[in-house]
């Protein structure tokens, strides 16, 4: 993680004037941003593309936990001369966008079949912290009965994935759309695409390199098997899935967070 209390006021203050102004910051490093659902192994990316040389991990936000995870332009100043890679559950907004532009960070927008996230999380809220910036998690959960802890998760949270994968859905600049899917397939392949794109130079064998170093447990990397989730849900709760996401039923490329289509796929032809 980068040291950022090393940076000097004479560096960081020219910086902040610049982008307070509206102008693209000089004197910028490579910079990636992988704006993520979250449980689409954003983390153990996030860890991958740190290990290379050259390249370093940073935080773009003001605290964790409960809070939302907004780009701060403070944050961006202080790691801006470095080359680094941040993820974080943020969703879209004119903001983001001029912050992005200001200070040259290139997005990846990562996401996740919506049913397999449902399950994924509530394993997550089960082992980890209840504290979550998607929504107020009461305390009792986790003595909740199964069928509740979906039940809380579909109501609650997944409006939040909706959000975010509608919100990304009107950026049109310089990005890469990833998916959970491809990227397990093969991680090395999707990194070599990421750096491409912000044209940073590293081999194949720096980046396999590179994956030997992450510790897939403290990264909570675990490939979770395509399909879990519809197994998992009842057909109630991935009906009450779909009717969230009904709002959002013109947006392109919906299925890939929202699996085999099903009634989805018909609403959408009768829009």
């Amino acid at each position: 993680m980068i040291e950022t209390h090393k940076v000097s006021s004479a560096a960081l203050i020219p910086r902040l004037l610049a982008a307070r102004k509206g102008e693209i910051v000089p004197g910028g490093g490579k910079h990636i941003l992988i704006a993520c659902m979250p449980k689409s192994a954003s983390t153990y990316l996030c860890g991958a593309i740190s290990e290379l040389p050259g390249m370093k991990e940073a935080v773009l936000t003001v605290g964790h936990h409960r809070r939302e995870q907004e780009l701060c332009p403070l944050e961006c100043a202080l790691v801006h001369h470095f080359n680094y890679v941040a993820a974080h559950h943020v969703r879209y907004s004119d903001t983001t966008r001029e912050i992005m532009k200001r200070y040259s960070i290139f997005p990846v927008i990562l996401v996740r079949n919506i049913h397999d996230c449902v399950v994924s999380l509530r394993d997550h809220l089960l082992r980890e912290s209840l504290d979550i910036p998607q929504a107020y998690v009461p305390r009792n959960f986790r003595t909740l009965a199964t069928e509740q802890q979906f039940d809380f998760i579909i109501d609650f949270i997944v409006p939040w994935y909706a959000s975010f994968f509608a919100s990304w859905s009107e950026y049109d600049g310089p990005v890469i759309r990833l998916r959970y899917e491809r990227l397990t397939q093969d991680i090395p392949v999707a990194i070599e695409r990421i750096l491409k794109a912000i044209d940073f130079g590293v081999s194949r064998g720096q980046i396999l390199t590179a994956l030997q170093k992450v510790n897939p447990v403290e990264r909570r990397f675990n490939v979770g098997r395509v399909g879990r989730g519809l197994e998992a849900l009842s057909g109630r709760q991935i009906e009450r899935i779909r009717e969230q996401f009904s709002f959002y039923r013109d947006i392109p490329l919906l299925e890939t967070v929202l699996g085999d289509g099903g009634p989805m796929r018909q609403m959408a032809s009768l829009g």
